[in-house]
């Protein structure tokens, strides 16, 4: 009876270890055929990417998403293909659709432009559709606030100014340096764009307003001081302020920078990403590690805010939302937008 649970526990134990195996992430190269489409889906555990090529005898589609590891190969389970446009289904992984012409990839929508109504206007600003989030847009003087349960005007200063430059989104809040000092700053204003409500934080260490946010990294807020020529980072829970040697965060990694190079431009810190949405020559596009999608063919004049497959931008003095798999939308028209669009911050 012993030797029997001892080779139950052992089968039990080869069992389980082998279901981990198969759980651990790793690279995969795996060729299978739909119909008349031959395709080879591949995995990419450091970036955590799977791609796909797709083609039959006459069409060849690249496509790649971002997902977690799955054990299974595989896993297109349909596909139809209809004029320039190829609809995937998976198993585990968002469905997609992608489009080819000569030209390159481009989203189904990519000629749909939304003609939602107007719901209501406050502040000039003309209200179609919010999108769930907050949204916080300077007008020279104040804040105009807006979600789906307040709309609010928040007023920090007591001058106007046309565009704030220390200014950042932190821990969906807003950081804004304080405006009504002469030439240095000794707190930040802090506004929550869901209660509408501002609060501040007091600096142990003085910084001119001649300064610039680089990013966030680890807990702390970067800025460089222009004037003094010297980069901070910043502990906002507590308010304190620390010298910090010039360095930059490339990709993801901590870099030593200069004096000189953060005194010229403006640098930012960047993160390491395999999938972004970028501007080029006014056309929004969704970079991906095998190709770029063009996403409209309005002429798009800022790329205002993205995460994931996620984004906004602005053409002329409308704000739209895009989703890469499930469209566009037309959020807010502001007639201030077509001189100034300097300072839109979403949550």
């Amino acid at each position: 009876m012993k030797k029997v649970v001892i080779f139950i526990i052992i089968l039990l134990l080869i069992f389980g270890a082998f279901a981990i195996f198969q759980y651990i992430p790793k690279d995969y190269n795996y060729e299978y055929k739909i119909d008349k489409f031959n395709i080879v889906e591949k995995y990419d555990k450091k970036n955590k990417v799977y791609t796909f090529n797709i083609k039959n005898k006459d069409v060849i589609f690249d496509y790649a998403t971002e997902g977690k590891y799955h054990p299974g190969r595989g896993l297109i389970t349909k596909l139809k293909l209809k004029d320039n446009c190829l609809d995937v289904t998976l198993n585990k992984l968002d469905n997609f659709t992608v489009c080819q012409n000569k030209d390159g990839y481009y989203t189904k929508y990519y000629n749909t432009k939304d003609e939602s109504k107007k719901s209501s206007t406050y502040e000039k600003i003309d209200i179609y559709n919010l999108n769930n989030h907050s949204y916080l847009i300077w007008n020279y003087n104040y804040f105009i606030g807006i979600n789906e349960d307040k709309k609010e005007k928040l007023t920090l200063f007591d001058e106007d100014f046309i565009k704030l430059n220390v200014i950042t989104k932190y821990e969906d809040k807003l950081i804004v340096a304080d405006y009504n000092e002469d030439n240095i700053f000794k707190k930040f204003y802090v506004i929550d764009p869901f209660k509408m409500k501002t609060d501040t934080i007091k600096l142990d260490v003085p910084i001119y307003l001649n300064s610039y946010f680089l990013g966030e990294y680890k807990d702390y807020l970067y800025l460089f001081d222009v004037q003094a020529k010297q980069e901070y980072k910043i502990d906002l829970d507590e308010g304190l302020v620390y010298r910090n040697k010039p360095e930059v965060l490339v990709n993801g990694q901590m870099e030593e920078s200069s004096v000189i190079k953060l005194t010229k431009n403006e640098l930012t810190f960047t993160y390491k990403e395999s999938f972004n949405y970028i501007l080029k020559d006014n056309k929004l596009y969704y970079e991906t590690p095998v190709g770029e999608i063009l996403v409209t063919n309005m002429d798009v004049d800022k790329l205002v805010y993205q995460d994931d497959k996620e984004a906004y931008f602005l053409v002329s003095d409308t704000l739209y939302y895009v989703h890469l798999d499930k469209g566009i939308k037309k959020l807010l028209s502001y007639s201030e937008w077509q001189f100034n669009n300097s300072n839109i911050y979403i949550f």
